[in-house]
């Protein structure tokens, strides 16, 4: 199957192109670190720090290896290689590295990406890139849209992170670390993420799953919180009418007629004593009322 293109890299800034290359999958899109030259990572860097980034247009593609190599070589000689920061006139890139090869390459890159100096200024750079060429990101997504990762790969990418751990991963992606912070989704993107869920229902192993995952969180949280701090609990101090209060009362009362011996008790109530004194007719209805309740609560006891 014909995988392989011919590429080029332009400048924004003058609008040239200043290098041909031969590639397959994300090829031309690698112009960092160490994937070219000294002369193409000058420019490159230039260009960043000039808030541009690397135009990249593909010469053919579709094309195989003896075929992308003729037509690189027909680009360069095309531009002049005096014009370009191609160290050859092409045709003699590197065909089916050994292991060894790929797993230098592979540490290179490594190295590469683990430099937070360079992330930040990749970071800007593909920011800027981006406000320049809105449309950028919708091409993308207009290619692989609809493409679906071959079984192989998925298992592959399983095995390489399975047991990996990143507990920082979470700081660094909150707040403002992180890309979707004070964002929403419109409502487009919305409807759509709601119609490939409509109807969709989760079998009772991702139930489970989740409910597992959920008990694991909680605990996990529980354990992170600090003990509850006891609370300190005051005596109810007995409430007390203050004298202005007290003379205001008295007052109303006078007016609403309310006798003096109702007077004398509410006096001798809100001075503090337990109980005011009754009234021997009082203390008669009293007596009569207990006895009736007493003989009730008898009535009750011999029914039962």
């Amino acid at each position: 199957m014909n995988m392989a293109y011919v590429y080029e890299h332009w400048r924004p800034d003058t609008n040239e192109c200043f290098y041909v290359g031969k590639g397959s999958g994300k090829r031309a899109n690698i112009h960092w670190g160490t994937a070219r030259n000294l002369h193409h990572r000058r420019i490159v860097e230039k260009l960043r720090r000039n808030g541009m980034g690397v135009e990249v247009k593909i010469a053919a593609n579709g094309l195989s290896d003896e075929e992308a190599f003729e037509k690189e070589k027909e680009r360069i000689l095309f531009y002049g290689i005096e014009n370009l920061t191609n160290q050859t006139t092409g045709g003699e890139g590197l065909r089916d590295p050994s292991v060894a090869t790929r797993q230098k390459m592979s540490d290179a890159r490594q190295r590469i990406l683990s430099d937070p100096e360079f992330r930040i200024r990749h970071s800007n750079g593909m920011r800027i890139a981006l406000e320049r060429d809105p449309l950028r990101c919708k091409r993308a997504g207009a290619k692989r849209r609809g493409l679906k990762r071959s079984e192989s790969a998925s298992a592959k990418t399983s095995i390489a992170l399975k047991g990996r751990k990143r507990p920082d991963i979470a700081k660094r992606m909150k707040g403002v670390a992180n890309h979707f912070y004070g964002k929403r989704h419109s409502e487009e993107i919305l409807e759509r993420i709601a119609a490939k869920k409509r109807g969709s229902k989760l079998s009772d192993e991702t139930k489970y799953k989740m409910q597992a995952s959920q008990r694991l969180r909680r605990e996990r949280e529980s354990l992170l919180k600090p003990p509850p701090m006891p609370v300190l609990r005051l005596p109810k101090l007995p409430f007390r009418h203050t004298t202005e209060t007290i003379e205001k009362m008295r007052i109303a009362a006078k007016k609403r007629g309310i006798s003096a011996v109702t007077r004398a008790a509410q006096k001798i109530a809100s001075t503090g004593r337990k109980r005011a004194p009754f009234t021997p007719e009082t203390i008669a209805r009293m007596r009569i009322a207990a006895t009736i309740r007493e003989s009730d609560k008898r009535a009750q006891r011999k029914t039962m």
